[in-house]
């Protein structure tokens, strides 16, 4: 009789006692047995990642490699010759199709993005809540002018204070003068409060104001959002209305209302240690917003009457799109007739953060804003403050000294 079998107890359910076989091998001592079915654990079913990443081209390129992938097998998997080279192009084909859809659907999201007109800002916290979906990109240290900031949140957030700051701040160059344009400023200044009619808002303008506040949306720097004003009742619209209408009295706009708070986001490209690939989004407190959608209105009645016929960017219910028709058939009937077509193209590096407030307020006079107008939007930059968060920390407020805040209402309207 076989020897060396180990002992072994097994016991098995009366219920399953049908699926267990016993085997002749074994002795007086030992009884061999197997099961009739195996019980091993069943793996759950892989979940397909990326199942969005699909198209006609896929398919085909998937049928492909399939079919190159039998021939292969049934040649013997060899590493060289015809099915092996077809196997590899096939390969490569399927994933050079699946790098194009994804490119596609990237650049959709973006052009998406990109052409939405101004008035409707639910693609720019689109772009915000994806950002947060995502997840915030964890960097254990960023590196401002040489200088590597790491190891905890508190000295990364002091990086991110010295860069937004550098970014608020004119750089220093001592052979420019600036003499005229401060002291044209002066004297528009002058000139508006000489001219200046107040500017008042009923009730229900105001109301209507709130209305268009976006909802849902993050808290500002006293915690407060839209939904306070949204769902206040009528009391708190009317002390709000009153505040609002003594600011465009006085001309002059509260510090707290210009105080901001600003969290990085990352664009998607280049390192993520380098705090020039991050977009810095700015939340403004809600009486403020309030207050330049108001504002808004008496500007846009100004700018929609000298503005370029063929202005489309940040142009209410115009997208970029009807632009870039045009261009496109500049380029057709170009193609078509055989003649040369030289086509510029100019992007302002960091438009909305280096802007020199002097110079922006005196375009905006010769552009017809005068009176209260004008001294309401100017005070608005004046004294303006902003502090960056970063996972759950704020920083030292630093000061505005240039540039127009994203995140703003009247950003796109001003620049």
């Amino acid at each position: 009789r076989p020897r060396g079998y180990g002992g072994v107890a097994i016991l098995w359910r009366e219920d399953i006692k049908h699926l267990i076989e016993r085997l002749e091998e074994g002795s007086e001592r030992i009884v061999c047995v197997k099961s009739k079915k195996n019980f091993s654990k069943k793996s759950k079913p892989h979940k397909q990642k990326n199942t969005h990443i699909w198209n006609d081209e896929i398919a085909l390129a998937l049928l492909n490699n399939k079919k190159a992938l039998f021939n292969w097998k049934e040649d013997g998997k060899p590493k060289s010759g015809k099915s092996a080279t077809l196997r590899k192009n096939s390969r490569s084909e399927l994933r050079r199709a699946r790098r194009h859809e994804i490119a596609r659907q990237r650049d959709e999201k973006y052009a998406e993005i990109m052409n939405t007109r101004s008035g409707d800002t639910k693609s720019f916290y689109k772009l915000i809540n994806n950002q947060r979906k995502q997840g915030k990109t964890s960097i254990a240290e960023i590196i401002v002018q040489g200088k590597v900031y790491d190891n905890t949140a508190e000295e990364i957030i002091k990086g991110w204070n010295e860069h937004f700051a550098n970014l608020a701040t004119p750089a220093a160059t001592p052979e420019a003068d600036h003499t005229n344009r401060e002291a044209d400023i002066d004297v528009i200044m002058e000139s508006c409060l000489d001219d200046s009619i107040p500017i008042s808002f009923s009730v229900l303008e105001v109301q209507n104001a709130i209305n268009k506040l976006n909802k849902n949306k993050s808290p500002d720097i006293y915690g407060i959002t839209a939904e306070h004003f949204i769902h206040g009742g009528p009391d708190l619209t009317v002390a709000l209305t009153k505040i609002i209408n003594n600011i465009c009295i006085s001309c002059v706009i509260p510090d707290y209302i210009k105080m901001g708070i600003l969290s990085p986001i990352f664009k998607k490209k280049g390192l993520p240690t380098d705090p020039k690939n991050y977009r810095g989004i700015t939340v403004l407190p809600v009486i403020g917003k309030i207050l330049e959608i108001l504002l808004k209105e008496h500007l846009w009645q100004i700018i929609a009457a000298i503005q370029n016929q063929f202005q489309r960017g940040f142009t209410s219910k115009i997208s970029p799109l009807f632009c870039a028709l045009l261009l496109n058939e500049v380029i057709i009937d170009a193609v078509y007739r055989k003649t040369p077509l030289y086509v510029a193209l100019l992007d302002a590096k960091s438009a909305f953060d280096v802007v020199n407030h002097s110079s922006l307020y005196r375009k905006l006079y010769l552009a017809g804003i005068s009176g209260s107008l004008w001294l309401l939007l100017h005070d608005l930059s004046v004294g303006a403050q902003t502090s960056v968060r970063w996972e759950n920390l704020v920083s030292e407020p630093f000061d505005i000294k240039q540039g127009v805040r994203q995140g703003g209402i009247l950003k796109h309207r001003i620049i």
